[in-house]
C-alpha cells in the first residue's frame, strides 16, 4: 500500500486543528506512527466511563437512591441498574503487587 500524506487523508482544517491541539512535533509523531491507517479516537465520555461507573457504585454503596444516581450522572435508571449489576473490570493499577 502506498503511504498517504497526512494532508491528503485529513482536510486541511482538521490537520490545522490537530497541530493547534497537540503541537507540530506530536502531529508529526502521530503521522509517522499511524499515517495511512484509519485511527479511531474515542469520545472523552467513553474514556472516562470506568471511572464514572466506579463512582456510581460507590454512591450506590452509600445508599444514594437509583433515581438520584440516574439524574446526577445523566443516565436512565435502567442504565444505572445495568452498571450496578455488572462486575467492575479489573483495574491493573489497583492490583496489589
Amino acid at each position: 500500500m502506498k503511504p498517504v500524506k497526512p494532508t491528503a487523508a485529513l482536510p486541511s482544517q482538521t490537520l490545522a486543528a490537530l497541530r493547534a491541539t497537540i503541537g507540530v512535533r506530536n502531529t508529526r509523531k502521530l503521522c509517522r506512527a499511524f499515517g495511512g491507517s484509519n485511527l479511531y479516537i474515542p469520545k472523552l465520555e467513553g474514556f472516562d466511563r470506568p471511572h464514572r461507573n466506579r463512582l456510581i457504585r460507590q454512591d450506590a454503596a452509600r445508599g444514594v437512591p437509583l433515581s438520584q444516581l440516574a439524574l446526577a450522572y445523566g443516565l436512565s435508571e435502567r442504565q444505572v441498574r445495568r452498571i450496578l449489576s455488572t462486575r467492575p473490570a479489573r483495574d491493573f493499577w489497583s492490583e496489589p503487587w
